[in-house]
């Protein structure tokens, strides 16, 4: 429960990825998306995070990208996961490695190359801090 509310400060406080303008359609299908999570419709979640995203320009914030990353691996959506943690590490520059590594929801695309290549980015992003 701990790590789980870290997590949340730490994604709430990190950066709009792409642009800092959204609307208030963009929270409200949040919002939506979040209680889907909540009760793990994890298709009904996927849909309206990237609906969120689409209908603001294809922006929206770190931990909403984040979300959908987790929807996308729960749904077996190896690609779309991985793609979603790219946008966050490179667009959104998040850093915080070791939240993404302590997060089982992820324990599934560990064995894939492509977790250490977004690791890897998330430790640069963390050093570019200092």
């Amino acid at each position: 429960m701990t790590k789980l509310f870290l997590l949340i400060i730490v994604l709430l406080t990190s950066s709009i990825a792409f642009g800092q303008s959204i609307s208030s359609d963009y929270d409200k299908t949040i919002k939506e998306a979040n209680s889907n999570m909540q009760d793990s419709n994890y298709r009904i979640a996927a849909d309206l995070y990237s609906k969120a995203f689409y209908n603001n320009n294809d922006k929206g914030k770190v931990y909403d990208r984040y979300m959908l990353a987790i929807c996308y691996t729960k749904l077996n959506k190896v690609d779309s996961a991985f793609s979603q943690l790219e946008r966050m590490a490179v667009g959104g520059k998040f850093s915080h490695h070791d939240l993404l590594e302590g997060d089982e929801n992820f324990n599934s695309l560990k064995n894939d190359k492509r977790w250490k290549i977004i690791i890897d980015i998330m430790k640069k992003n963390f050093k570019n801090l200092r």
